[in-house]
């Protein structure tokens, strides 16, 4: 069932052909700017005071209103977006209220798709459960390695790898209508 596929869909349309835009194809939000992992390759990888010297973000988490406001003023396009993601600099599963986002978003019917990009070191039972019932099309998880060595190599995180592959499973059986793609980095690779 596994299958290497792009990041992005294929129905493509060059960007030269079609602008100015109407209506931007996404909108990513960041639900948070803060990280539960240090990877080597990220600005995270310094700690908050690197990382705001950094990007000039002070680390925070998206309030629910902010995020309805914002949603609410995406019907002022004419048309609806293709996506709107809820990733960025930081790790979305650390904001409590991300399910409760996605559900919004589904129920503005602003965007044909909401996705999310995770570490999924977060994910259990029933976070899964409040993401698949909240409406996400798509969830995107990025791993760090094979093993919980290489996860604490690579992002100075102690993680039972083992955990981690039961929870990605049992989201996996329990996705409804919800894509899956799960990613590796060739440096984290042995």
């Amino acid at each position: 069932m596994a299958e290497i596929k792009p990041i992005a869909g294929m129905e493509r349309k060059r960007l030269k052909d079609v602008i100015p835009l109407e209506t931007p194809y996404s909108v990513y939000f960041f639900p948070t700017n803060l990280c539960n992992f240090r990877c080597k390759y990220c600005a995270h990888g310094g700690g908050l005071q690197n990382f705001e010297k950094i990007y000039g973000l002070k680390p925070e988490t998206m309030s629910p209103e902010t995020f309805k406001r914002a949603t609410d003023q995406l019907r002022d396009f004419p048309d609806q977006l293709k996506v709107i993601n809820l990733s960025g600099q930081g790790e979305p599963l650390l904001n409590r209220n991300l399910p409760d986002m996605i559900a919004y978003a589904k129920a503005s019917d602003v965007a044909e798709r909401v996705e999310i990009i995770t570490n999924a070191s977060l994910l259990n039972r029933e976070l899964s459960d409040r993401l698949i019932d909240a409406g996400l099309d798509c969830i995107r998880i990025s791993l760090q390695g094979m093993t919980a060595e290489r996860y604490k190599e690579i992002c100075g995180f102690s993680l039972d790898f083992g955990k981690l592959i039961e929870e990605i499973g049992y989201l996996f059986r329990h996705r409804g209508q919800c894509e899956i793609f799960v990613k590796i980095m060739d440096l984290s690779l042995e």
